[in-house]
């Protein structure tokens, strides 16, 4: 009897698997091309909108009068983006008279009304980008949908909302956002030190009060932002984080914020800390306000077990 492929199950096998093998490689090659071909359209249009809309901006930011609606041409819902876009880009560039003058354009073609629906159902990117734009403006009807944008699990878009929020209210925003500031580890602490220098007295007001009370995680964070602020904490809300009882990360981040000479009895004891990260800190932190008479304490650091404490003692007085 002469053999047919057609009579092995394994062959059949092996040529279908090598029939689908080759549909998926087209249909890949397909859908690369297709992404290639959207991406080449989506940056000739942004191009073919920054050549139409650029001139009307900057010609608003300079304009001696009120812009109006009727000084720009009609905005298609799919440019949204590309309106927020450039627009944030142009107002990181411009201040005072001029910066009012491009939140007119703004308002003129209702940008604050639409960017606020786009916070609510667009995609990620028109989310962070409609946050920005509503912060830059000031526009408090925005309250609610930027103080749930700060919940989302996204941490661009809510740390950009957070910051939108202090730009609205300063006093407010830092009150209603302390839950978050101190208990959302994903928000980086030199970005939000950055927009929280707009509420560093509302913010410094609600930490002293808090802080002595605070569980060890959020007086850590209260105390790092602290430091990104160059705030000066009082002795009762500092000298407490200096407990050698608290985790040794309250005390690394409270030690850098010491800067007055009477605060030396408090730092003297972390000296001799078990935790070398606090034994460093502390030798740092006497250096900065040490006194002669003082100076045998860091001495003593010369003899410590880690590298790092003895290059801040051999440092002496900074």
């Amino acid at each position: 009897m002469d053999f047919s492929w057609l009579s092995d199950p394994y062959l059949i096998l092996a040529a279908w698997a090598g029939v689908l093998s080759a549909a998926l490689v087209v249909l890949l090659a397909v859908l690369i091309l297709s992404l290639r071909a959207a991406t080449r359209r989506a940056e000739a249009r942004w191009r073919t909108f920054v050549e139409q809309w650029r001139p009307l901006l900057l010609d608003a930011a300079t304009a001696e009068e009120m812009v109006s609606e009727s000084s720009f041409p009609t905005l298609r819902r799919r440019d949204r983006r590309h309106y927020l876009r450039l627009w944030l880009y142009l107002h990181e560039s411009l201040r005072g008279d001029a910066a009012q003058r491009l939140n007119e354009a703004a308002m003129a073609v209702r940008a604050p009304h639409w960017a606020t629906r786009l916070l609510e159902r667009g995609s990620d990117t028109d989310r962070v980008l409609a946050a920005l734009a509503l912060g830059r403006l000031q526009w408090l009807p925005a309250w609610p949908q930027l103080l749930h944008a700060t919940r989302s699990r996204d941490a661009l878009l809510s740390v950009n909302a957070a910051r939108a929020l202090v730009q609205l209210d300063p006093l407010e925003g830092a009150r209603q956002l302390l839950p978050l500031l101190l208990g959302r580890t994903d928000w980086d602490v030199s970005r939000v030190g950055d927009f929280l220098a707009g509420a560093r007295h509302a913010f410094w007001l609600l930490l002293a009060k808090i802080l002595p009370e605070a569980p060890p995680a959020h007086a850590a964070r209260g105390l790092q932002l602290a430091g990104a602020l160059r705030l000066e904490l009082p002795d009762n809300a500092l000298r407490p984080m200096l407990d050698p009882r608290q985790p040794a990360a309250v005390i690394c981040a409270a030690l850098p914020l010491v800067a007055r000479r009477d605060m030396a009895t408090a730092i003297t004891p972390l000296l001799e800390h078990p935790s070398w990260r606090v034994r460093e800190a502390a030798a740092a932190a006497m250096a900065r306000i040490v006194m002669a008479a003082e100076l045998p304490l860091l001495e003593g650091r010369l003899g410590d077990d880690h590298f790092e404490v003895r290059l801040v003692g051999a440092g002496g007085p900074a």
